[in-house]
């Protein structure tokens, strides 16, 4: 063999090994027979709080089993690993017996719903096949229904019904407390957010200034309704366009009520349906 043919089977080679094909992991509470290693639906991960997340690298799949109609969880998910330059995505089953609704039940003593704390390049998905519904409820837990902290970039939050969570001041549906990088990019779209303590989605920085890049947070075609506060709040540089903001209602948190509340100067706001933010004790108080 001359070296000329070595030389390109050592390159081949080396191709191969640096493009791993992205995986599938699965999770489903209902199935108690198996090996529980997440390697397929007959051997899944029987519970949230077994994923080995060791065992996920970025492109992959983790799929969790709505059932046939509806499989709740009576746990919340804390995300344990993030991609670097691709995503790790979270979704409802897509198979059949398994795409129905993934709930995941706080019953109102568990903190958050789902937890990510630093992981960059996450995508939590309730969406099935070329349908429109939020296939994945998060609800009942005493403080936020998705908690996201630290400094990440990259994250999608789609196709998600968040509801009825909160028991204390300063819980939402969708908490975000980040520093952007320049690299950042958030998404949220796509979800009914609704009940809630505080605000629908409560977006902020936990440092100082400004992040100065527009659409570096795009909040869009969410139906966030029945608001005690606000439907957004943000200090997050967002594009804010196609929601439906409506209905605020009687609840117990506290606040200065509004459809978006804002503090960043690289936030557009347009296309936006804000309507029903009156309540009858508000002008009977005035």
């Amino acid at each position: 063999m001359n070296g000329k043919w070595l030389l390109t089977i050592i390159l081949t080679t080396t191709q191969c090994v640096h493009e791993a094909k992205a995986g599938s992991w699965y999770v489903d509470n209902a199935i108690t027979t198996g090996a529980n290693s997440g390697s397929s639906w007959s051997d899944a991960w029987r519970s949230l709080s077994v994923i080995k997340w060791n065992s996920i690298i970025q492109g992959d799949t983790l799929n969790i089993s709505g059932g046939v109609d509806s499989n709740t969880y009576m746990e919340g998910l804390t995300v344990g690993k993030g991609g670097v330059s691709n995503y790790i995505v979270i979704r409802t089953g897509q198979d059949i017996n398994h795409s129905g609704m993934v709930i995941i039940d706080g019953g109102t003593t568990r903190s958050y719903g789902i937890s990510i704390s630093g992981k960059s390049y996450i995508k939590v998905s309730g969406h099935v096949g070329s349908g429109s519904d939020c296939k994945m409820q998060i609800r009942n837990h005493k403080s936020n229904g998705i908690n996201v902290d630290g400094t990440l970039d990259h994250l999608v939050l789609e196709y998600l019904e968040i509801n009825k969570n909160g028991t204390i001041d300063n819980s939402n549906g969708i908490t975000i407390q980040t520093t952007l990088s320049a690299n950042s990019f958030y998404e949220i779209c796509y979800c009914k957010i609704h009940d809630n303590y505080q605000d629908g989605i409560h977006a902020t920085q936990t440092t100082l200034g400004e992040g100065k890049q527009f659409g570096a947070v795009k909040i869009h075609d969410n139906d966030i309704f029945n608001i005690v506060d606000d439907g957004i709040e943000t200090s997050l540089p967002c594009d804010i366009y196609n929601n439906k903001i409506r209905s605020r209602i009687v609840g117990a948190g506290v606040g200065h009520p509004d459809g978006v509340q804002f503090y960043n100067s690289y936030t557009r706001i347009y296309d936006n349906d804000i309507y029903d933010m009156v309540r009858t004790d508000d002008i009977s108080a005035n």
